[in-house]
């Protein structure tokens, strides 16, 4: 047999062996602490030789000790300190092909120093004891997301901690209109969930500079540890820690669960990066020649398939709920990952949280070697355990592609998008009344729940909604522009599944016209509070649509069968969707028209209808007619 092909069957056999012993309990079974010793492991098979260098302060550059690893079974090194490491500091060095790599931080290591240069040892047990683990949202099919950047979130506010993870436990910050603004503000719009962009180490800022530092976070160093620009010292990795815990807990006070952003699908660094330094060229995929692969168009993209690199996923996602209490994960470019991976990291969270949430961009950003069929693609997400997908179809139906700048959608007046429209409506299941021939992307339903399917027209990437609509409306004025914003806030917030807005929707974001936001300033990124003011009818129309949809049932059915039975549409012509939607007890009809015209929808008087909710005013006379660019909610009485 060919010398590769039998070294490829025993690393093959070796992970196998590993992946079996990996129900041994410790919260992290790569490092082992108690008082009286302290057990370092790593898996690197191919490596000649490993140490463990140990500091007694984050700043030493020479360690005090120097500890060999010892080669055990199964590819993984083992090496023990004795006596009490607590608080002491570590890295990790690997001996490969004859050569020594850069000395560098444990790839699962859950607390570390000022950009990440050295890994802690911490007692979790003795200073986080685990926190309750809750759900915070009582009505478990309305959710309603609020994507939200840490520093983004307070840096343009009177709060103490401006920019960290602090300034969104302060309660009493207000804008210079005197309007609660931050974590008060949050809670009154009346969101279930916020969703944080990256939180993790990360590794475009300098945690050390007295010079602003922006940037949105996709780019990993440190998996399991918070990142330390948001922390008021980010030398200190306890004080991360504490902090980001404080701000969870902050949000679950007030009654708002917590949605990580994580970004397992490639590394800040590639060849520099922790992985390939302890453990060369396992964690990632290459093409057929050998170079790496790169769907993730930032260089790399890792391996979710092999065995290591899965269990360290479950590992890592389990231990941000079990230590911090995160309610759910948004995953970036999730189709670079296989569809067994995901649905054993649900297997393995819902068992710690049953009502975990768990989502992602079910798509690449370019080629990968993984196979189709094995991709978590937005196509595939009929294959995934209860793990939903973001649906550009309803997004680019509301206001044109994204990649077309100038292009409109529905809210304009654009025809012939409305099964798009009614697709994302249902929640993106099998539905008798929707034409999928005529859905934009999808000719096929895609989710067996309503729940799999985040209906969104804004989020970080792109142009913020009201930017979009200033470039593809040059014409329009502002009150026509602040009507198709409504509409499309409507359609969004009482589709059934998943509703998403980003931070700042509810009073019309502007990133002054800027795509590509990533690594701009605070003056294009940070969140203007004082437009609180200018757009106060905005954003109580946003907080009424979301009361909507968390009292009333009939907006979150959260049942597939129950949508196919429940909800009816009754016009689908001519810019007009009209729907009723039902659970039994209340009824109500939903019509929205982007016609510039007033329109008649012919649903007779044999009831009586209730206004709830309208962005302008609705006559019901015959029959029910309705303003040009409107969205109105009747109840059915």
């Amino acid at each position: 047999m060919h010398k590769k092909l039998i070294l490829l069957l025993i690393t093959f056999v070796m992970i196998k062996n590993i992946q079996a012993q990996s129900t041994q309990t410790s919260e992290n079974m790569w490092l082992s602490y108690n008082p009286s010793y302290t057990t370092f492991k790593l898996f690197s098979p191919e490596a000649d030789e490993a140490i463990v260098k140990m500091y007694k302060l984050a700043n030493d550059k020479t360690s005090f000790l120097t500890l060999k690893f010892e080669k055990k079974d199964d590819g993984v090194w083992q090496a023990t300190f004795d006596g009490n490491a607590e608080n002491f500091f570590y890295t990790y060095q690997v001996k490969h092909k004859g050569v020594w790599l850069n000395e560098t931080v444990d790839i699962y290591a859950t607390a570390v120093t000022a950009n990440g240069k050295k890994a802690q040892i911490v007692d979790w047990e003795k200073h986080y004891s685990k926190p309750v683990i809750n759900n915070t949202n009582d009505k478990k099919n309305a959710i309603v997301v609020y994507e939200v950047h840490v520093r983004d979130a307070t840096i343009f506010t009177n709060a103490k901690n401006k920019g960290k993870f602090l300034g969104l436990t302060e309660t009493k910050i207000k804008n210079k209109f005197n309007q609660p603004v931050g974590l008060s503000h949050i809670k009154n719009l009346g969101i279930t969930h916020v969703q944080i962009l990256p939180m993790f180490d990360y590794n475009s800022i300098d945690e050390t500079s007295s010079k602003p530092n922006y940037n949105w976070g996709y780019d990993p160093l440190n998996y399991n540890a918070p990142e330390g620009s948001y922390s008021t010292n980010p030398n200190n990795p306890i004080t991360r820690i504490k902090e980001c815990r404080s701000m969870i807990e902050a949000f679950h006070k007030n009654g708002i669960g917590v949605i990580m952003d994580v970004v397992y699908n490639h590394t800040g660094l590639t060849k520099e990066s922790n992985f390939n330094q302890l453990c060369p060229n396992y964690y990632y995929r290459t093409n057929p020649n050998g170079t790496l692969s790169d769907a993730s168009g930032c260089g790399n993209e890792t391996a979710s398939e092999k065995p290591m690199f899965r269990k360290f996923m479950i590992e890592s996602l389990t231990h941000w709920v079990k230590w911090y209490n995160v309610d759910g994960f948004r995953f970036d470019l999730m189709a670079i990952h296989d569809i067994e991976t995901m649905n054993e990291i649900s297997k393995a969270l819902r068992a710690i949280k049953p009502n975990i949430i768990l989502y992602g961009e079910g798509w690449t950003s370019g080629g990968s070697p993984l196979p189709e069929n094995k991709r978590a693609l937005k196509a595939n997400a009929k294959q995934l355990d209860g793990v939903g997908v973001f649906s550009d179809d309803i997004r680019d139906a509301i206001k044109g592609s994204v990649f077309n700048h100038k292009e409109n959608g529905f809210i304009a007046g654009v025809p012939n998008v409305e099964e798009s429209i009614k697709f994302g409506l249902v929640g993106g299941i099998q539905h008798p009344q929707v034409d999928y021939s005529k859905v934009n992307y999808s000719k096929a339903s895609y989710c067996n729940s309503p729940l799999q399917h985040v209906s969104y027209n804004e989020c970080h990437d792109n142009h913020t909604l009201w930017d979009r609509l200033v470039l593809a409306n040059p014409s329009a004025t502002e009150k026509e522009k602040v009507e198709m914003y409504k509409v499309a806030m409507g359609i969004v917030m009482l589709s059934q599944g998943v509703s998403f807005m980003q931070a700042g929707q509810e009073f019309c974001r502007t990133k002054f016209g800027e795509e590509n936001s990533y690594n701009k300033p605070d003056k294009i990124n940070g969140l203007q509070w004082d437009n609180l003011e200018k757009y106060k009818t905005m954003n109580q129309w946003v907080k009424q649509l979301i009361n909507l949809k968390k009292n009333n049932e009939a907006f979150a059915l959260g049942d597939a069968n129950l949508v196919q039975k429940n909800v009816q549409f009754v016009e689908d012509k001519n810019n007009v969707v009209a729907f009723t939607t039902t659970n039994g007890i209340k009824t109500f009809l939903v019509i929205i028209n982007t016609n510039t015209s007033k329109k008649t929808i012919e649903v007779g008087l044999e009831k009586k209808y209730k206004t709830v909710l309208n962005n302008k005013p609705v006559l019901i006379a015959d029959n029910i007619i309705v303003e040009g660019t409107s969205f109105t909610v009747l109840e059915v009485k």
